[in-house]
């Protein structure tokens, strides 16, 4: 038996798709009926499939995506650039909304941006541990301030070279963390086991 060449078998292999194709658009009320028996018959396995498309639709997407930006590594921002000023109103407004309803993930959010350059990073939920370690109350004044009122205090301050890991942070109310400002005070007990000292 004769094998077919790479170039027959993609000819081949485009007839057959463009007669699937045809053969959809002749009997197209028909197969979108069965389709919709077969989902409501078959919910979980209509689920799957769904998901799986929607996987292949987001892989093929990606990589397309890269592939334009390895031949063109400036038109991506540029785009996004553009994006942004034709939708700023509307972004802007977005962005407000969401830091309303999610401060503790925008506090986090920011932290992690301005902790950056200095390596390290720690998530909302290492904080909150963090919190309940020690009551959550605040380090400094001992008040009772619970977890949506606490702040990350970084120990050493990010501007005089600390970490943004959570080894370098301690729970603060917020009106001590603005009256600690830049300075580097410890006021972990389990660290110190002494009264905080200042640096």
């Amino acid at each position: 038996m004769r094998k077919n060449t790479p170039e027959q078998a993609a000819a081949a292999k485009a007839r057959i798709k463009e007669y699937l194709h045809l053969y959809y658009l002749a009997h197209k009320d028909k197969a979108l009926s069965e389709a919709k028996a077969w989902a409501e018959a078959n919910p979980e396995k209509k689920q799957a499939a769904s998901l799986k498309s929607r996987v292949k639709r987001r892989l093929v997407k990606n990589q397309h995506a890269r592939e334009v930006y390895a031949a063109d590594p400036t038109k991506k921002s540029v785009q996004a650039r553009l994006q942004y000023l034709k939708n700023r109103d509307r972004r802007l407004e977005v962005n407000k909304a969401w830091r309303l309803a999610n401060p503790e993930l925008a506090a986090h959010h920011s932290r992690v941006r301005r902790g950056l350059k200095n390596g390290g990073k720690f998530t909302a939920k290492e904080f909150s541990d963090l919190c309940n370690h020690y009551g959550n109350v605040c380090l400094c004044c001992w008040r009772s301030a619970g977890l949506a009122k606490l702040t990350a205090d970084h120990v050493l301050p990010l501007s005089k070279g600390g970490s943004n890991d959570i080894s370098n942070i301690q729970p603060l109310c917020k009106s001590c963390n603005c009256k600690k400002h830049a300075k580097h005070i410890d006021y972990r007990l389990d660290t110190l086991f002494a009264q905080p000292i200042a640096a």
